[in-house]
């Protein structure tokens, strides 16, 4: 999506090393070093207090530091810069937004003006969110598998005055939480929180959170957020890719030499079939579901969906349905997508009437990758009764009080039985969970809404 302004300038100012920012029709923005505003053209701004500069990515900034020097895209600086926009374009990115700024020209803008002037032309002025930000002193994070990445990315971000202690010590975590602002938490339980006696929000670096909702933390006002909004795009591909495992019959070679297939082809007993035009459901509608549904429409497939509560058919969705339309909603599908978070209201949802209403030739497509939504004895029984034609999942480890066979049963090597090494995580993903965090500590002290929150009660 593209935004193009004519407002006449903007004032960039420092807010703290390392990092600037903008006022953007009330959207506090970044720049250079910060995520959310970004000068995509790589080459120079030249820094000189006096003299203005025209000319292609040419800009003039207030450096009472080092009054004259070039600034690399990448590079802080401090002080203040005023764009009028006349000359040259300069792209800006927001989240993942491109907002065009017109044609621009840089020069010298006194940094005293930024409280009163704020943006120009036909973006409104508001009133500065500074007035109502909280500070962040200190930061308890309750796993030490990021330590690097986080300490690095708190530079980054400006936030290198902040006081992170990472430590998987439940000793220290105890001690150092009498004192933090919020909690960045791998690990956390009723004896954590109570120790938090100032958090003012606990985010989570996983999707997963029924471990995290005991009943003290059910009762507690702190806000809780979680990584669900990074799962998007790996989920989503993740279910692609099995179906499309599913349709080219590429399952089959799994753990055969290559050579036995490239040597004799088995065109004629698989059988591979297209994707397009097959109908998918997808259970769930969360960010998983949502990025699911257009790429699946994109291949050419029917997408219906089915959620808790009624909703209109999302982008890429030809019909929504609720859980109490569930027999309507699995009867057509060649591939049932099990999107839904663990809750009690979900525990062995995917068991004998699921299984009794779907096609003998459909498959289970499981991307949630928690252990108690599925019945396993159920799922076992239509296996081997051949009721499905077959499942791909990617179970969160073993657990036998769920009913799941044992490791070394017949059913884990059934060819129509996937088991994915992969859950729904990918490079990315990872980055993306730091991405996450600092964007909401910028909207934690801002007092603005936190992406990825936790409806505590609903427990997702």
């Amino acid at each position: 999506m593209s935004w193009r302004r004519s407002a006449r300038w903007m004032v960039l100012r420092t807010i703290s090393e390392g990092a600037a920012h903008a006022k953007l029709g009330g959207v506090r923005l970044f720049l250079f070093k910060g995520p959310y505003l970004q000068l995509l053209d790589s080459r120079t701004l030249e820094l000189d207090p006096q003299v203005p500069l025209t000319g292609p990515s040419q800009g003039v900034a207030n450096d009472r530091r080092s009054p004259k020097r070039g600034v690399q895209r990448g590079e802080a600086f401090a002080g203040c810069v005023r764009v009028p926009l006349t000359q040259f374009p300069i792209h800006i990115s927001i989240f993942s937004r491109v907002v065009d700024l017109g044609e621009m020209d840089v020069s010298c803008f006194p940094a005293t003006c930024y409280e009163e002037k704020g943006i120009m032309g036909d973006l409104a002025p508001t009133t500065d969110s500074t007035s109502r930000r909280r500070t962040v002193r200190k930061i308890v994070v309750t796993w030490d598998g990021w330590r690097d990445r986080i300490l690095s990315r708190a530079e980054t971000d400006g936030y290198g005055d902040v006081s992170f202690f990472i430590s998987g010590n439940r000793a220290d975590l105890m001690r150092e939480l009498a004192d933090a602002d919020v909690a960045m938490a791998a690990v956390w339980d009723a004896e954590l929180l109570s120790a938090g006696h100032r958090l003012g929000w606990v985010h989570a670096v996983s999707g997963g959170i029924e471990s995290y909702l005991f009943p003290e933390f059910l009762e507690s006002p702190v806000p809780f957020t979680c990584a669900k909004p990074t799962f998007g795009v790996p989920g989503a591909e993740s279910a692609l890719a099995a179906m499309l495992m599913v349709t080219r019959r590429n399952h089959f070679s799994a753990g055969q030499p290559a050579t036995e297939h490239w040597l004799e082809a088995r065109d004629d007993d698989l059988s591979p079939e297209n994707l397009a035009g097959k109908t998918v459901g997808i259970l769930g509608m969360g960010r998983m579901g949502q990025a699911l549904a257009p790429r699946a429409a994109a291949l050419g497939m029917r997408v219906l969906s089915a959620t808790r509560t009624p909703r209109a058919a999302t982008d890429g969705v030809q019909r929504s349905y609720t859980v109490e339309q569930m027999d309507e909603f699995l009867g057509p599908l060649d591939f049932l997508v099990v999107a839904v978070p663990s809750t009690p209201q979900t525990r062995g949802m995917i068991g004998e009437s699921v299984f009794n209403a779907m096609k003998q030739t459909a498959w289970v497509i499981d991307i949630s990758g928690r252990i108690p939504i599925i019945d396993y004895p159920a799922l076992v029984s239509a296996i081997e009764q051949a009721r499905i034609a077959g499942i791909c999942t990617q179970p969160s480890g073993y657990d036998p009080d769920q009913g799941m066979p044992p490791q070394g049963s017949d059913f884990w090597l059934r060819e129509n039985v996937y088991v994915s090494p992969c859950r729904g995580t990918s490079r990315e993903q990872v980055a993306a969970g730091l991405d996450l965090f600092f964007d909401n500590l910028r909207a934690f002290e801002a007092d603005e809404p936190l992406d990825g929150l936790v409806d505590k009660r609903a427990g997702y």
